[in-house]
């Protein structure tokens, strides 16, 4: 019903529909998926300023890019201390897992402890961990929970989404994500658990 509501209405309620869709299910229902990209045309020629078009043309984009195969899409951050660093860099020459979490999400903290093991097996033999924190306001909280998880891998910081990384990267607001790359950048694995990540290690280091 919401999509012949959709369809037949071209409105911002509609828009705010598509855009809840974009963000919370876009990611794990094909259905859908295909639904946003069939009407998001016609949204984007009636409201081509509104905040609204730019998030989805960014959502899609990266939902088309973050698949196996595919090179990560690049971005730079800064560190706790302010410096900045990109992506590329940190994992050139490794197999990297990048991590994309937030202090609030707890079921991507649980996720993380599973892979400390893996890195820790595996930190001499070419691979590598970088976190992208999504924090909001201030990092007092990803300090906190830093300083609580003992992470020993670097963490970049996304805060108040400022360079729109969860979009870009087609991730769902309330979660994160986590993509494994290999050694020239592509993507070889979305959301692998600790022993998915410990079999390709094996076999590729």
């Amino acid at each position: 019903w919401r999509y012949n509501y959709i369809n037949s209405n071209h409105n911002l309620l509609s828009y705010y529909f598509l855009v809840n869709d974009v963000h919370y299910h876009a990611k794990n229902d094909s259905v859908i998926l295909s639904a946003i990209k069939k009407i998001y045309p016609t949204f984007a020629a009636v409201y081509p300023s509104h905040s609204y078009t730019q998030i989805v043309k960014t959502v899609l984009y990266g939902l088309n890019k973050i698949k196996p195969g595919e090179p990560i899409i690049n971005i730079s951050l800064p560190d706790l201390n302010g410096k900045s660093h990109s992506i590329n860099d940190l994992s050139k020459d490794k197999i990297t897992l990048i991590d994309f979490w937030g202090s609030w999400c707890g079921p991507c903290i649980a996720a993380t402890r599973t892979m400390l093991p893996v890195y820790r097996e595996f930190k001499d033999k070419g691979f590598t961990i970088v976190g992208v924190a999504k924090e909001y306001k201030n990092t007092k909280s990803l300090e906190i929970a830093l300083k609580r998880e003992k992470y020993p891998w670097l963490n970049l910081v996304e805060l108040d989404d400022k360079n729109g990384i969860w979009n870009k990267f087609g991730i769902t607001n309330s979660t994160g994500m986590m993509l494994l790359i290999d050694k020239q950048g592509k993507i070889l694995a979305i959301d692998p658990t600790a022993e998915d990540v410990r079999k390709i290690l094996l076999a590729s280091l």
